[in-house]
């Protein structure tokens, strides 16, 4: 056998749920820190996100 992991279709329907999740998770955050007003620089320091990926988020949630 050899340990072989094995990929599936439920693990990986599972995986991708996930890490929608957190991508949903993480703009919710993004879009709260820039509602309150925290500066570009403050974001990108807490969330080790780029500037120009929380530029995006904004944009896109009509924030910025």
């Amino acid at each position: 056998m050899g340990g072989k992991i094995l990929e599936y279709e439920a693990k990986t329907i599972y995986q991708n749920g996930q890490r929608v999740g957190r991508e949903e998770k993480e703009n919710s955050m993004i879009i709260s820190m820039l509602k309150n007003k925290l500066s570009l620089e403050q974001i990108v320091a807490i969330t080790g996100l780029t500037m120009e990926k929380i530029v995006s988020i904004g944009r896109q949630a009509a924030v910025l």
